[in-house]
């Protein structure tokens, strides 16, 4: 994916409601949806879905156990393996899902 400004630009207001619309009903908007144009549209639809969350996928707890980690590595594979550990136990599985996919999808 080669697309610059994908979460930088904003796609269409009526095309990230009409995509949510599509969702909520059990409908798969995206299949075969493959037009450039679209993409931004389909990074908004993504944006809103995690503002709209009732909770953050990473709670305040699980942020501050993050950053407490990093901080107070003694090198490197000792901030690993804290992380790890932190994400392992610190969110649900279908957390951890979700944000192994996004993390997957941002490093492309």
């Amino acid at each position: 994916m080669h697309h610059q400004g994908i979460f930088r630009v904003s796609g269409s207001q009526a095309e990230i409601l009409a995509f949510k619309t599509a969702f909520e009903q059990g409908e798969d908007p995206l299949i075969g949806h493959c037009d450039a144009r679209d993409i931004n549209s389909t990074a908004g639809l993504l944006k809103l879905y995690f503002r709209e969350l009732g909770e953050p996928p990473f709670t305040n707890a699980v942020f501050m156990d993050l950053v407490n980690a990093v901080r107070e590595r003694r090198d490197m594979e000792d901030g690993v393996q804290k992380l790890r550990e932190i994400v392992r136990c610190g969110l649900s599985s279908a957390v951890f899902v979700v944000m192994r996919y996004l993390f997957a999808f941002l490093h492309q």
